[in-house]
């Protein structure tokens, strides 16, 4: 109890149930509680779990599953909840659940043909997007279509964990080494997928700087051309055309 500091509950996972690192990930909104055990093993080698809690009963509501998932999936490595969705993360990709029913809405891909194995790694949920961090850069999906609206490279740090919100505004940790630091955002929606950098909606100097960085670190944002996973003379020509064409 926050008031108080009393222990109220402890929730454990069924024993022999092959739930591992139940707890890895945590969140809440409102009467439910999302626990993510990534390593559990269901049908595959570590493909992961995901679970909805009412408390404080502690009583389990339902697990979250996705179909066919492939080993070391590490479903539940990342977890968010809020505004009538359950989003999970997995080594690939997120996944959206109704948070009332726990039916499976969509799963959540960068718009590109390659991502991180660590782009779900954290997640965060606003009032109209659901936003995912990876090596650098913040992913931004409508959470009502699941429409990729590119990625946010976060300067010359390494953003990883942790990713939060709070009204429109995203705040995202870096992991990088020295001090660290904690950068706050507003959500905007971009125009173009090369609307790398804040003032999202207007294409400018902060978006060629946020380009070039990313293609030197080899970062998704920045893979903006075919072939996918290769960052080339393609991307180059890609961002210039998409730059010029200006935003819609």
């Amino acid at each position: 109890d926050l008031h108080t500091g009393e222990h109220l509950d402890t929730i454990t996972p069924e024993p022999d149930s092959g739930t591992r690192d139940f707890g890895h990930a945590i969140a809440a909104s409102g009467s439910l509680a999302v626990i993510g055990a990534p390593l559990s093993e269901r049908a595959e080698f570590y493909d992961g779990a995901a679970f909805v809690y009412r408390f404080p009963e502690g009583e389990l509501l339902r697990e979250l599953s996705v179909p066919n998932p492939a080993g070391q999936y590490r479903f539940g490595d990342a977890v968010a909840v809020g505004f009538g969705v359950v989003a999970v993360g997995s080594s690939s990709d997120l996944n959206l659940f109704d948070a009332a029913t726990g039916d499976h809405l969509r799963r959540l891909r960068p718009a590109t043909g390659w991502f991180p194995s660590d782009f779900a790694a954290s997640l965060t949920i606003t009032n109209r997007a659901v936003l995912a961090a990876d090596d650098g850069t913040v992913h931004l999906f409508d959470r009502a279509t699941g429409e990729h609206f590119g990625g946010k490279v976060m300067g010359g740090s390494i953003y990883e964990l942790p990713l939060a919100s709070s009204g429109e505004t995203v705040i995202v940790g870096s992991e990088d080494s020295g001090r660290g630091e904690v950068g706050f955002w507003d959500i905007a929606f971009p125009c173009t997928r090369v609307d790398l950098a804040g003032p999202w909606g207007v294409l400018d100097l902060a978006d060629i700087v946020a380009f070039i960085e990313g293609y030197a670190d080899q970062r998704t944002a920045a893979d903006v051309a075919e072939p996918f996973d290769v960052w080339d003379m393609n991307d180059l020509a890609g961002f210039v055309g998409a730059f010029l064409d200006g935003c819609p």
